[in-house]
C-alpha cells in the first residue's frame, strides 16, 4: 500500500488518498458528534448511500461505457462501511478555466445521454436501495423506510443526481472526460431528477436552494413519503429483492 497523500474527515465521513487508491469510510455510530441525537439512525445512511455508490459503479462499469473509479474493495466492518476505488489521476472540472469547462461541455452531455438510455419500472439503484436527496429529507424514520420500499413507477432513467463540477475528472491536456465520481445517490428516478449542477462552478449543496426543478423534485418525494406511510399502516414494507431492468451494454 501507497503512503498517505491525504487524509480528512467530515461530519460523517472519512477520506484517506493513498495516491493509487481512494477510500471513503463512513463513520461508525460512536465516532459521530456527541450532540447528535440518534448516530446510529445517521450512520446507517451513510452507509446506505456508500453501499449504493459501489453498486451503482460496478453497474455501469459492468453495462455502459461512461467512465468511472474501478470499485477495488467495498466492505463492511465494525459498524462502518468502506469504499475502496482507483485514484483517478485528473483535474476537476471546478479548476479548469472558464473556457475550458465550456469546451468540455458536450461530452458531459454525451455521457449523460447514455446514462438515461438505461430504464426500469423500479426506483433506486442497482441493488434497490433508494436514497432521497438530502435537500427534500424531512422524516428522519421514513428514510429507512425509503432505503427499503419497493416503490414502482414508470419513465424512470438512470440518474446520478449530484452531477457537480466537483465530481467530473479530466485528463489535464487533452481535456478527455475520464471519469465521473460520486454515485451516492445514483439509480433509477424520473429524469428531471438530474439537475445541471454542472453547469455552474457552484456547489450542489447551494445550488440545490435555488436551482430551478427544486420545489418539483421535492413535491414528488413528499408525495412518495405520504404513499409509503399509508402503505406501511396497512401492509408494512418488505426489503426489496428483485433488480431493477436494466438495458443491454451500448
Amino acid at each position: 500500500m501507497s503512503d498517505i497523500l491525504q487524509r480528512w474527515t467530515t461530519h460523517e465521513r472519512e477520506y484517506i488518498d493513498y495516491g493509487d487508491k481512494f477510500v471513503k469510510r463512513s463513520l461508525a455510530p460512536d465516532e459521530y458528534d456527541k450532540r447528535i441525537v440518534d448516530p446510529y439512525h445517521y450512520s446507517s445512511l451513510n452507509m446506505r448511500r456508500l453501499q449504493n455508490e459501489a453498486d451503482c459503479l460496478n453497474f455501469l462499469a459492468r453495462e455502459t461505457p461512461i467512465p468511472v473509479p474501478k470499485v477495488l474493495a467495498a466492505y463492511e466492518r465494525n459498524g462502518s462501511f468502506t469504499l475502496e476505488t482507483e485514484h483517478i489521476d485528473g483535474i476537476l472540472m471546478q479548476d479548469l478555466e472558464p473556457e475550458e469547462r465550456v469546451k468540455v461541455m458536450p461530452q458531459i452531455r454525451l455521457y449523460l445521454q447514455m446514462l438515461h438510455r438505461l430504464r426500469s419500472d423500479r426506483m433506486g439503484g442497482p441493488s434497490g436501495i433508494i436514497c432521497p436527496p438530502q435537500a427534500v429529507v424531512s422524516r428522519p424514520d421514513g428514510c429507512r423506510s425509503w432505503s427499503q420500499a419497493n416503490i414502482s413507477t414508470s419513465n424512470l432513467v438512470f440518474c446520478h443526481r449530484d452531477l457537480s463540477q466537483s465530481n467530473l475528472f479530466f485528463h489535464r491536456t487533452t481535456l478527455k472526460l475520464l471519469a465521473i465520481g460520486d454515485w451516492e445517490y445514483g439509480g433509477f428516478y424520473p429524469e428531471s431528477h438530474e439537475l445541471p449542477f454542472f453547469e455552474s462552478p457552484v456547489k450542489s449543496g447551494i445550488q440545490v436552494k435555488t436551482i430551478f426543478g427544486i420545489k418539483e423534485i421535492k413535491k414528488f418525494w413528499e408525495k412518495v413519503a405520504v404513499e409509503l406511510v399509508t402503505a406501511e399502516d396497512s401492509e408494512g414494507v418488505n426489503p426489496r429483492s428483485v433488480r431493477a431492468n436494466r438495458s443491454q451494454r451500448e
